[in-house]
């Protein structure tokens, strides 16, 4: 809109009350969640075969899943969870407490969604305030928030080939285990922005912003 000569243009990103996230933990294992509906929309088909890619060549990388939906793909989880009971935990829904020690534990948060709404997404967004950085699908709402907020913020794969995925979660692991203590100050640069950018009284002052001009 700006380029086609419009003055009054505002990009008021979606909120966070981060004040409710806990911190990054850094624990020794990485852990990769998935947090969403169980359903194609948010890229589910494809969870199983990333797992199986992941886990083919390297099986000190863990899946945590939590989220309830279509019982196809919940079925095909909890048989993945017994195939692999060392590497794969399905929690189904889950309560807020829980879901918000995942994500300040978890390493990197998978989002191989095929379309979604706003910036960040509410599961990104948490995700981003408590510390963990993202791998998400080439849609607007991802490209955007790396392009236009931070490239820190995680990585995009560019098509929906599980291969390409999994080969991205591979070359994540390799950086976090090479370099530990890089990665954690990383996760607590990421929660430190994120709250920054995305917390609930700093997009409310925007929102003032606009109604108040003039």
């Amino acid at each position: 809109y700006k380029s086609l000569g419009f003055k009054e243009v505002y990009l008021i990103p979606n909120f966070v009350n981060s004040k409710e996230y806990l911190y990054p933990e850094n624990i020794d294992e990485f852990i990769v969640l998935f947090l969403a509906r169980i359903e194609k929309q948010k890229g589910i088909d494809l969870l199983p075969e990333i797992i199986e890619k992941v886990l083919s060549k390297n099986k000190e990388i863990k899946f945590y899943i939590a989220g309830s939906g279509r019982k196809y793909y919940e079925n095909i989880l909890r048989k993945l969870e017994n195939k692999y009971p060392n590497n794969v935990k399905y929690f189904g829904f889950i309560d807020e407490n829980t879901k918000k020690e995942l994500l300040s534990k978890s390493s990197l948060f998978l989002a191989p969604s095929r379309f979604e709404t706003g910036m960040p997404t509410l599961s990104v967004g948490e995700a981003l305030v408590s510390g963990t950085p993202f791998l998400g699908s080439n849609i607007v709402s991802f490209r955007d928030l790396i392009n236009i907020y931070d490239k820190k913020f995680g990585w995009i794969v560019n098509n929906y080939d599980p291969d390409s995925f999994a080969n991205k979660i591979l070359e994540i692991y390799n950086y976090w285990k090479n370099n530990k203590d890089e990665y954690f100050e990383l996760r607590k640069y990421i929660s430190n922005r994120a709250r920054e950018l995305f917390d609930i009284d700093k997009v409310v002052d925007k929102f003032e912003k606009v109604f108040l001009k003039n």
